[in-house]
């Protein structure tokens, strides 16, 4: 009887690389990564208004967003039923450039869209949800 063990042939297998093995079907850390990639993509959050000490400040995810970052903006799909109208958030986002002057006795925040050589204008509504731009998507 062989009890000589056959070495893993994923042990060399990262979730930030490839699968070494170059048989991604049956790697861990494949699984891991597509996991990962997944979860990143589906990761939008409402802006917090919080209190620092240069005053009100809006965050998004833990970061502080500055007058003139790029942010996405989720897009939402409208469909029609027999119940009537509904909207159903999609993986997809706008870049939008965020303005907000927080200091009037109304805090105003604007966001801008370029489509087709076009600025269109939003205001912040308490709904929208929006993510960093990923590395390599930003415009």
């Amino acid at each position: 009887m062989n009890t000589t063990a056959r070495p893993d042939p994923h042990q060399d297998c990262l979730v930030s690389a490839p699968c070494a093995a170059a048989d991604p079907d049956a790697c861990p850390a494949e699984l891991g990564r597509r996991i990962r990639i997944q979860s990143q993509a589906a990761a939008w959050s409402l802006l917090a208004l919080r209190k620092d000490e240069g005053g009100f400040r809006h965050y998004l995810d833990g970061k502080a967003v500055h007058c003139g970052d790029t942010i996405e903006l989720q897009a939402i799909e409208e469909h029609h039923d027999d119940h009537g109208p509904y909207s159903v958030p999609v993986q997809l986002g706008t870049p939008v450039r965020y303005e907000s002057d927080l200091y009037l006795p109304t805090p105003e925040t604007t966001l801008f869209a370029s489509v087709a050589g076009r600025v269109f204008a939003a205001a912040l509504s308490p709904s929208m949800r929006f993510r960093w731009p990923r590395t390599g998507d930003a415009q």
